[in-house]
């Protein structure tokens, strides 16, 4: 439960002031973290990805056979390649090859783990 509700409240205030100068340097110093890596159009990436996460590890948790959990893994990991090529939502392009270095090889090892059994 906190898992869905402690990143949507977090946040919040991007989804209600995003258009009254939040992106000033005085709020980018005070949110950092969650915000300072992506383009303004895309300031929710970082809850997307808690979000992916967190239904990755439901999947895996909840799904008694592990190929599918794999499976429906790596369905996710490429819905969210695809989303990510979409809007591309780093500010710098080495972030942005860095991440897919990642995605890449979260699905090289589902695979792995899935088929090498």
């Amino acid at each position: 439960f906190w898992g869905i509700i402690a990143p949507i409240i977090m946040y919040m205030p991007f989804f209600i002031r995003k258009k009254k100068n939040f992106f000033s340097r005085q709020k980018r110093m005070r949110y950092g973290g969650l915000i300072n890596s992506y383009k303004e159009s895309v300031y929710f990436w970082g809850l997307f990805i808690m979000i992916i996460k967190l239904v990755m590890l439901l999947t895996y948790s909840l799904v008694e056979d592990a190929k599918v959990g794999g499976i429906v893994s790596m369905l996710l990991i490429f819905i969210y390649l695809n989303l990510f090529e979409w809007l591309s939502p780093y500010n710098e392009k080495r972030f942005k090859r860095l991440e897919k270095l990642c995605i890449w090889c979260y699905l090289l090892t589902i695979f792995i783990t899935l088929f090498a059994a």
